[in-house]
């Protein structure tokens, strides 16, 4: 439980005015927490529970799941390929259970499996009416891939993604995607900035848009991709009312945009079957060997549906950030009516 002292909500006298008759006011409480964010990711040092431990999804894992997959078949030099000098959202034993478990779904489906290049996901961190929040979408239902699922911005890496704005193709990556996905212009709204070594602002006496605070490890995708989660701040407070307004999403990829309180996310975290290690045909394995992984319930809409859930891959990565990010960033930090994490 943390202890949590008041702060004001938002730092008047600057304002980002929009042409939809309303402004974004720089945010005290994302001024406070985004360089803590970025502090707990720069300064990573491995932990012995990296290693062995159950963080992301102890105690729920199956008690005998990985002896019954043989964890010792992935070699070191296919294990170096994922463990970046970057923190880590799975433990050593999980990623040796992902690539497995990829290995084996492929070789059912002999050798069929297109794998395709590095992806990356953009997590975004908004102060939504001063609540520490994370920006999430829903896939549109007309997908070919994960329709309908609620997830981060992102997407695969294009060839364009190497050449800008940013030296780091998976940060221009989720950048690309995000503006596609939720159909905004990010230097309209005064741009974007990464470690003083870029800044995009057309206003430099107003905070950039958004910053990008820090990446973490890759995890597998099905498909044997690595997918980098790429964590930002947006430096304004938004009003949840004018979330639509602010990005209007592109009706082709997305169908819903909305925000998630961090600490709802922490006070809400329920398990569900991961069918990422399910049966080779999708079905879900029961017993003993049975897998449960993070969900999250979503918060109430007239545009929720029945049977949304947060769950997958985005579940995984927000279960780890809030263990080994969010929840020490915050710590000490009072905002709006939210409960305590």
């Amino acid at each position: 439980m943390l202890s949590l002292r008041p702060i004001n909500m938002v730092a008047m006298g600057s304002r980002r005015s929009m042409s939809t008759g309303f402004s974004l006011e720089p945010s005290m409480v994302m001024q406070t927490i985004a360089p803590r964010v970025q502090s707990f990711l720069s300064s990573y040092s491995q932990r012995e529970d990296d290693i062995d431990g159950d963080a992301t999804f102890s105690p729920y894992s199956a008690k005998s799941n990985l002896d019954a997959r043989g964890t010792s078949e992935v070699s070191g030099e296919d294990l170096a390929k994922w463990e970046t000098p970057h923190l880590p959202l799975l433990t050593r034993k999980q990623l040796k259970m992902s690539l497995i478990e990829i290995a084996r779904r492929q070789a059912h489906k002999k050798g069929v499996v297109k794998k395709r290049g590095e992806a990356a996901i953009l997590v975004p961190i908004v102060a939504v009416e001063g609540v520490p929040s994370l920006l999430l979408t829903r896939r549109s239902s007309t997908l070919s891939t994960h329709a309908s699922q609620i997830s981060f911005p992102g997407g695969y890496v294009d060839e364009a993604d190497s050449s800008g704005p940013f030296d780091d193709k998976l940060i221009n990556a989720s950048l690309r995607e995000m503006q596609e996905e939720l159909n905004f212009g990010i230097i309209e709204l005064n741009g974007v900035s990464y470690g003083g070594r870029h800044d995009s602002r057309t206003d430099v006496e107003k905070p950039p848009f958004m910053s990008i605070l820090g990446v973490t490890r890759p995890i597998p995708q099905f498909s044997g991709s690595m997918v980098t989660p790429v964590i930002a701040s947006i430096n304004y407070d938004l009003h949840a009312e004018f979330i639509d307004a602010i990005f209007p999403g592109n009706e082709s990829e997305v169908d819903w945009i909305f925000s998630v309180a961090i600490s709802d996310l922490a006070k809400n975290e329920t398990t569900m079957p991961l069918r990422r290690f399910g049966k080779c045909d999708g079905s879900e394995v029961k017993g003993d060997h049975t897998i449960l992984g993070p969900a999250y319930p979503v918060p109430k809409s007239d545009k929720k549906r029945e049977g949304d859930v947060i769950w997958g891959l985005t579940a995984v990565v927000i279960r780890s950030l809030l263990r080994k990010v969010f929840k020490p960033a915050l710590e000490g930090i009072c905002v709006g009516s939210k409960p305590k994490l």
